[in-house]
């Protein structure tokens, strides 16, 4: 309020020296008519009012005053025969200081009922800041707690399964292959790869991946061809189009990991576009910046219904599905691999009406 009352403080100035100024006019207009007129106590009412407005039971008080002590004196002239004109006169000063009185009484009332809604607006601004901020950690609270959850059961899950695992590895390649026909040999292969793919998947959810990008180096079209053919079995009827530019497209990083990731991806276009699927990959990045990293950008766009606004906050979230049979742990895994490979992986409705899943991986260069 202080800082207010100074940005003002000219202005009210200004306003009570033209407030002054009209009842000096109004009564040196009335000393000097030729006798008394009802003309003037009305003239008075606009200064008196002016003070009132703008300094409240004060100015409106004080006006009056100076007014009625002013043009009272004229009243003299009825001295000892008071007819219905001196009361009229008198009627008119009164009703100049009630006047006076009850607007002054008003601003100021008005002010004060203005302060406190201002004040009322800000505590209520506040209560609201901190209603979001107890909601926000509210929310963050039972995130972290669904974490923990999701490192327990990713702990009994390792512990059930990776002895097994690692029983049938171990079994796999023990066998020799030298003894065994070709169809044999690659059956076991096939086992080798699918348990090493499993055990990485576990080693992910637990977060103790190795993917990292220091890890090895891969083209990331190729394996975005091998991603294609594993899912061709389920392709049906839909039309996949496919924009991928010749070029280095060197990734660092967990290839099985990348891989499994962009069938994750793949799978969910697939399950839910109505007639296609695009696939685009291009190069991003800030070219103008020698220090940025240039990043393999990987577009998946389905024609399908896309993702309700209400589930996009938790698309990424562990056990989060919208599937009657799904997990909730391939955009999870997937997204986690991204990030392991100093990536990201994000979420936007399409031009198509469906989904856009946008995978952003740095290239390795050289």
């Amino acid at each position: 309020m202080k800082s207010w009352r100074r940005r003002i403080g000219l202005w009210d100035y200004l306003l009570g020296g033209l407030a002054l100024a009209g009842l000096a006019g109004v009564i040196l207009g009335a000393h000097l008519a030729l006798g008394w007129t009802p003309l003037w106590p009305k003239l008075a009412l606009i200064p008196v009012l002016l003070a009132a407005w703008r300094f409240g039971l004060l100015g409106g008080a004080v006006a009056a005053a100076i007014a009625t002590a002013t043009l009272a004196p004229q009243l003299l002239t009825y001295w000892g025969e008071l007819d219905v004109f001196g009361w009229a006169d008198i009627a008119e000063l009164i009703v100049l200081n009630v006047v006076g009185w009850t607007f002054g009484v008003a601003m100021d009332y008005y002010r004060r009922s203005a302060r406190r809604a201002e004040a009322l607006t800000r505590e209520l601004g506040a209560a609201n800041a901190e209603l979001a901020e107890l909601v926000a950690l509210r929310e963050r609270a039972a995130r972290l707690e669904r974490l923990e959850t999701v490192n327990r059961l990713a702990g009994g899950v390792a512990h059930e399964l990776r002895n097994p695992l690692a029983a049938i590895k171990l079994t796999a390649q023990t066998v020799d292959h030298q003894a065994l026909d070709e169809d044999t040999r690659r059956a076991l292969g096939v086992i080798e790869e699918e348990v090493e793919r499993a055990d990485a998947v576990i080693r992910r959810l637990l977060g103790r991946s190795r993917d990292v990008e220091g890890g090895g180096r891969f083209d990331l079209t190729a394996l975005l061809g091998e991603a294609l053919a594993e899912i061709e079995p389920r392709r049906s009827s839909l039309t996949i189009e496919t924009q991928l530019p010749e070029g280095d497209w060197s990734i660092r990083g967990e290839a099985q990991a990348v891989k499994q990731a962009l069938v994750n991806l793949l799978v969910n276009a697939l399950e839910a576009a109505e007639e296609r699927i695009r696939i685009e990959l291009s190069a991003g990045g800030r070219e103008r910046d020698a220090t940025a990293r240039r990043r393999a950008v990987i577009i998946i766009d389905d024609d399908g219904p896309g993702v309700a606004a209400a589930d996009v906050p938790r698309l990424f979230e562990p056990f989060f599905t919208t599937k009657s049979r799904g997990t909730g742990l391939g955009l999870y895994l997937a997204a986690q691999t991204a990030r392991g490979c100093g990536g990201s992986l994000e979420y936007a409705p399409n031009p198509l009406g469906g989904a856009r899943f946008t995978l952003s991986l740095p290239l390795a260069g050289d």
